[in-house]
Protein backbone atom coordinates (compact mmCIF):
# COMPACT_ATOMS: atom_id res chain seq x y z
CA UNK A 1 0.00 0.00 0.00
CA UNK A 2 1.30 3.28 -1.14
CA UNK A 3 0.85 6.34 1.34
CA UNK A 4 2.25 9.46 0.25
CA UNK A 5 3.35 12.62 2.04
CA UNK A 6 3.65 15.44 0.43
CA UNK A 7 3.64 19.40 1.79
CA UNK A 8 0.27 17.17 -2.06
CA UNK A 9 -13.08 13.77 -7.96
CA UNK A 10 -14.77 11.64 -8.23
CA UNK A 11 -12.75 9.82 -11.08
CA UNK A 12 -13.22 12.85 -13.03
CA UNK A 13 -11.79 15.35 -10.65
CA UNK A 14 -13.30 19.18 -10.95
CA UNK A 15 -14.78 19.62 -14.37
CA UNK A 16 -14.08 22.92 -16.58
CA UNK A 17 -17.52 24.19 -15.83
CA UNK A 18 -16.96 23.79 -12.32
CA UNK A 19 -13.63 25.78 -11.94
CA UNK A 20 -14.57 28.22 -14.42
CA UNK A 21 -17.70 29.06 -11.54
CA UNK A 22 -15.18 28.83 -8.88
CA UNK A 23 -14.53 32.39 -10.55
CA UNK A 24 -17.96 33.75 -9.52
CA UNK A 25 -17.80 32.02 -5.91
CA UNK A 26 -14.79 33.45 -4.86
CA UNK A 27 -16.18 36.96 -5.36
CA UNK A 28 -18.95 35.81 -3.64
CA UNK A 29 -17.41 34.45 -0.88
CA UNK A 30 -14.69 37.41 -0.75
CA UNK A 31 -16.27 38.92 2.83
CA UNK A 32 -15.70 36.22 4.47
CA UNK A 33 -12.00 35.84 4.12
CA UNK A 34 -9.77 34.74 7.18
CA UNK A 35 -6.58 37.11 6.82
CA UNK A 36 -5.39 38.61 2.96
CA UNK A 37 -7.35 36.62 0.78
CA UNK A 38 -8.22 33.42 2.10
CA UNK A 39 -11.04 31.60 1.69
CA UNK A 40 -12.63 29.35 4.40
CA UNK A 41 -14.13 26.09 3.69
CA UNK A 42 -16.67 27.10 5.99
CA UNK A 43 -17.59 29.98 3.55
CA UNK A 44 -19.52 29.46 0.09
CA UNK A 45 -17.32 26.79 -1.30
CA UNK A 46 -17.74 24.46 1.50
CA UNK A 47 -15.60 21.61 2.67
CA UNK A 48 -16.90 19.44 -0.20
CA UNK A 49 -15.34 21.95 -2.78
CA UNK A 50 -12.05 21.83 -0.66
CA UNK A 51 -12.11 18.53 -1.10
CA UNK A 52 -12.28 18.47 -5.21
CA UNK A 53 -9.91 20.74 -5.42
CA UNK A 54 -7.23 18.87 -3.20
CA UNK A 55 -7.98 15.45 -5.50
CA UNK A 56 -7.43 17.83 -8.68
CA UNK A 57 -4.58 18.82 -6.99
CA UNK A 58 -2.71 15.32 -6.45
CA UNK A 59 -3.82 14.83 -10.24
CA UNK A 60 -1.72 17.48 -11.49
CA UNK A 61 1.18 16.74 -9.12
CA UNK A 62 1.34 13.49 -9.50
CA UNK A 63 0.94 13.42 -13.39
CA UNK A 64 4.20 14.63 -13.81
CA UNK A 65 7.71 12.44 -14.94
CA UNK A 66 10.33 12.85 -12.58
CA UNK A 67 12.78 14.73 -14.87
CA UNK A 68 10.04 17.21 -15.27
CA UNK A 69 8.44 18.11 -12.13
CA UNK A 70 7.90 21.39 -10.15
CA UNK A 71 7.56 19.82 -7.07
CA UNK A 72 11.33 18.81 -7.61
CA UNK A 73 12.17 22.11 -9.23
CA UNK A 74 13.17 20.57 -12.54
CA UNK A 75 10.47 21.99 -14.34
CA UNK A 76 8.58 25.41 -14.08
CA UNK A 77 5.85 26.41 -11.20
CA UNK A 78 3.39 27.27 -14.04
CA UNK A 79 3.71 24.19 -15.71
CA UNK A 80 0.40 22.32 -16.72
CA UNK A 81 -1.50 25.33 -15.14
CA UNK A 82 -4.54 27.39 -16.71
CA UNK A 83 -7.82 28.51 -16.16
CA UNK A 84 -9.15 30.45 -12.77
CA UNK A 85 -7.68 28.11 -9.91
CA UNK A 86 -3.55 27.54 -10.28
CA UNK A 87 -1.87 25.24 -7.83
CA UNK A 88 1.26 25.61 -5.48
CA UNK A 89 3.37 22.35 -5.59
CA UNK A 90 4.83 20.62 -2.75
CA UNK A 91 7.99 18.67 -1.94
CA UNK A 92 8.93 15.29 -2.53
CA UNK A 93 11.98 13.26 -4.05
CA UNK A 94 15.13 14.39 -3.83
CA UNK A 95 14.25 17.84 -1.93
CA UNK A 96 12.43 16.42 0.92
CA UNK A 97 14.89 13.43 1.08
CA UNK A 98 14.68 11.93 4.95
CA UNK A 99 11.15 13.83 5.48
CA UNK A 100 12.86 17.27 5.70
CA UNK A 101 12.97 20.00 3.26
CA UNK A 102 12.99 23.87 2.27
CA UNK A 103 12.93 25.84 -0.70
CA UNK A 104 12.24 29.15 -1.63
CA UNK A 105 10.13 29.22 -5.28
CA UNK A 106 9.17 31.85 -7.65
CA UNK A 107 5.62 31.69 -9.70
CA UNK A 108 3.78 34.44 -12.14
CA UNK A 109 0.16 34.31 -12.21
CA UNK A 110 -2.64 35.90 -14.29
CA UNK A 111 -4.45 38.74 -12.36
CA UNK A 112 -7.55 37.39 -11.16
CA UNK A 113 -6.17 33.84 -10.96
CA UNK A 114 -6.98 32.05 -7.40
CA UNK A 115 -4.11 29.79 -5.66
CA UNK A 116 -4.71 26.16 -3.86
CA UNK A 117 -2.24 24.00 -2.30
CA UNK A 118 -1.70 21.87 0.99
CA UNK A 119 0.31 22.41 3.53
CA UNK A 120 0.55 19.28 4.35
CA UNK A 121 -1.75 16.27 2.72
CA UNK A 122 -1.25 12.13 2.49
CA UNK A 123 -2.84 10.56 -0.04
CA UNK A 124 -3.07 6.81 0.21
CA UNK A 125 -3.95 4.43 -2.30
CA UNK A 126 -3.21 0.25 -3.74
CA UNK A 127 0.17 1.19 -5.44
CA UNK A 128 3.39 -1.12 -3.83
CA UNK A 129 5.78 -3.09 -4.60
CA UNK A 130 6.43 -5.91 -5.17
CA UNK A 131 2.95 -6.09 -5.25
CA UNK A 132 -0.34 -3.88 -4.81
CA UNK A 133 -2.90 -4.21 -2.45
CA UNK A 134 -6.90 -4.63 -2.60
CA UNK A 135 -7.40 -2.39 -0.07
CA UNK A 136 -11.14 -1.01 -0.14
CA UNK A 137 -11.50 3.33 -0.55
CA UNK A 138 -12.95 3.19 3.19
CA UNK A 139 -9.74 1.13 4.05
CA UNK A 140 -7.59 3.84 2.67
CA UNK A 141 -9.29 6.46 4.57
CA UNK A 142 -9.03 5.17 8.11
CA UNK A 143 -4.97 4.57 7.12
CA UNK A 144 -4.67 7.92 6.66
CA UNK A 145 -6.57 9.40 9.28
CA UNK A 146 -4.53 7.29 11.58
CA UNK A 147 -1.60 8.53 10.30
CA UNK A 148 -2.64 12.41 10.58
CA UNK A 149 -2.71 12.11 14.07
CA UNK A 150 0.98 12.18 13.89
CA UNK A 151 0.62 15.80 12.65
CA UNK A 152 2.10 18.55 14.92
CA UNK A 153 2.29 21.71 12.94
CA UNK A 154 0.78 23.66 9.73
CA UNK A 155 1.60 27.46 9.67
CA UNK A 156 1.20 29.98 7.00
CA UNK A 157 1.66 33.22 6.43
CA UNK A 158 1.19 35.80 3.29
CA UNK A 159 2.56 38.83 3.07
CA UNK A 160 4.08 38.13 6.82
CA UNK A 161 0.30 38.16 8.02
CA UNK A 162 -0.64 34.75 9.75
CA UNK A 163 -3.38 32.88 8.91
CA UNK A 164 -5.59 31.94 11.43
CA UNK A 165 -7.62 28.93 12.67
CA UNK A 166 -4.05 26.58 11.51
CA UNK A 167 -3.18 26.55 15.43
CA UNK A 168 -4.08 22.51 15.60
CA UNK A 169 -3.85 20.42 12.57
CA UNK A 170 -5.99 18.17 14.05
CA UNK A 171 -9.44 19.92 14.28
CA UNK A 172 -8.61 22.97 12.40
CA UNK A 173 -11.53 23.99 9.70
CA UNK A 174 -8.63 23.49 6.77
CA UNK A 175 -8.07 19.80 7.25
CA UNK A 176 -9.97 18.55 4.37
CA UNK A 177 -10.42 15.27 3.01
CA UNK A 178 -11.10 14.87 -0.76
CA UNK A 179 -13.48 12.15 -2.39
CA UNK A 180 -12.33 8.99 -4.23
CA UNK A 181 -10.57 9.87 -7.10
CA UNK A 182 -8.45 8.64 -9.80
CA UNK A 183 -4.78 9.36 -11.13
CA UNK A 184 -2.83 8.65 -14.18
CA UNK A 185 1.33 8.64 -14.01
CA UNK A 186 3.24 10.56 -16.24
CA UNK A 187 4.22 7.98 -19.90
CA UNK A 188 7.63 8.07 -19.03
CA UNK A 189 9.91 8.39 -15.53
CA UNK A 190 6.85 8.12 -13.36
CA UNK A 191 7.36 9.88 -10.18
CA UNK A 192 5.89 7.23 -8.07
CA UNK A 193 8.60 4.87 -9.19
CA UNK A 194 10.96 7.32 -9.27
CA UNK A 195 10.94 8.98 -6.17
CA UNK A 196 8.32 7.13 -4.01
CA UNK A 197 10.59 3.86 -4.15
CA UNK A 198 8.12 1.81 -5.78
CA UNK A 199 10.12 0.88 -8.94
CA UNK A 200 7.64 -1.26 -10.24
CA UNK A 201 4.91 0.45 -10.81
CA UNK A 202 4.61 1.45 -14.11
CA UNK A 203 4.25 4.13 -16.52
CA UNK A 204 1.17 5.89 -17.96
CA UNK A 205 -1.06 3.74 -15.39
CA UNK A 206 -4.14 5.20 -13.91
CA UNK A 207 -4.67 3.86 -10.11
CA UNK A 208 -8.09 4.07 -8.38
CA UNK A 209 -9.41 3.89 -5.88
CA UNK A 210 -7.33 7.33 -4.23
CA UNK A 211 -8.04 9.21 -1.59
CA UNK A 212 -6.19 12.07 0.22
CA UNK A 213 -6.34 14.29 3.35
CA UNK A 214 -4.51 17.40 4.55
CA UNK A 215 -4.82 21.23 5.80
CA UNK A 216 -5.01 23.09 2.44
CA UNK A 217 -5.76 26.83 1.78
CA UNK A 218 -7.44 28.44 -0.96
CA UNK A 219 -6.73 31.98 -1.96
CA UNK A 220 -9.05 34.25 -3.80
CA UNK A 221 -7.20 36.27 -6.32
CA UNK A 222 -4.74 38.65 -5.40
CA UNK A 223 -3.95 41.97 -6.14
CA UNK A 224 -1.54 42.88 -9.27
CA UNK A 225 2.76 42.95 -7.62
CA UNK A 226 5.06 40.42 -5.93
CA UNK A 227 3.53 38.78 -2.86
CA UNK A 228 5.04 36.49 -0.30
CA UNK A 229 3.66 32.63 0.49
CA UNK A 230 5.24 30.72 3.57
CA UNK A 231 4.00 27.81 5.05
CA UNK A 232 5.33 24.88 7.04
CA UNK A 233 4.49 21.46 7.83
CA UNK A 234 5.45 18.90 10.46
CA UNK A 235 4.82 15.63 11.67
CA UNK A 236 6.35 14.29 14.85
CA UNK A 237 7.96 16.34 18.02
CA UNK A 238 8.43 19.80 16.61
CA UNK A 239 11.44 19.68 18.05
CA UNK A 240 12.79 16.33 16.45
CA UNK A 241 10.63 15.82 13.29
CA UNK A 242 10.10 13.22 11.01
CA UNK A 243 8.64 15.09 8.14
CA UNK A 244 9.43 19.05 8.29
CA UNK A 245 8.53 20.71 5.23
CA UNK A 246 9.45 24.24 4.78
CA UNK A 247 7.98 26.19 1.38
CA UNK A 248 8.48 30.09 0.41
CA UNK A 249 6.69 31.40 -2.52
CA UNK A 250 7.28 34.39 -4.31
CA UNK A 251 4.06 35.36 -6.51
CA UNK A 252 3.90 37.72 -9.34
CA UNK A 253 0.64 39.02 -10.10
CA UNK A 254 0.86 39.95 -13.74
CA UNK A 255 -1.46 42.03 -15.83
CA UNK A 256 -1.54 41.94 -19.74
CA UNK A 257 0.55 43.94 -21.65
CA UNK A 258 -1.91 47.35 -22.38
CA UNK A 259 -3.26 46.86 -18.50
CA UNK A 260 -0.87 48.99 -16.74
CA UNK A 261 1.25 46.41 -15.68
CA UNK A 262 3.85 43.80 -16.86
CA UNK A 263 3.20 40.44 -18.95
Amino acid sequence: MKNKIINQTIRKGVTASALAGLAALLITTAPAVVNAQVIPPDAGLGKAGYGDLLAKWWQWTLAFPANADPAADTAPQEANQSGPVWFLAGLHGSEAAGGIGAVTRQITIPVGTALFFPILALENDNTGCPDFTDYTASELRATLTNEWSAVTETTCTIDGFAVRRLENPQSSPFLIQSPVFSYTLASSNNIVAADFGEPCVPDGITVFPVVAEGVCLLLAPLPPGHHVIHFVGVVGPVSSPFVDFNETYDVTVAVPHGNGGCK
